[in-house]
């Protein structure tokens, strides 16, 4: 059975995480295949998608994304870059 999302804009699931907190888990299992620690770098990879979804609890829904972009780890189209201060014309 195949459940709707209550709002059009709502972020894909995947198992029971959204898309971002799924990466963090990926992203840790996928190290653990390369390191040959699997089993603890599931572990790892649970606690690092229960931690962004602690972080991102109580935030509004584009805050990962500003917060990626004011760390400088993504660029948004129209934006300057994060650490650019003055601007001149």
């Amino acid at each position: 059975m195949v459940t709707i999302p209550r709002y059009l804009d709502a972020q894909a699931k995947v198992i029971m995480w959204d898309m971002d907190e799924f990466a963090a888990f990926l992203l840790c299992f996928m190290l653990g295949i390369f390191i040959h620690q699997i089993f603890i770098m599931i572990l790892v990879g649970y606690m690092a998608a229960e931690g962004v979804a602690y972080f991102k609890k109580g935030k509004s829904q584009g805050y990962m994304l500003h917060y990626m972009y004011w760390l400088g780890f993504v660029r948004i189209k129209g934006f300057p870059a994060s650490y650019q201060r003055t601007f001149l014309e």
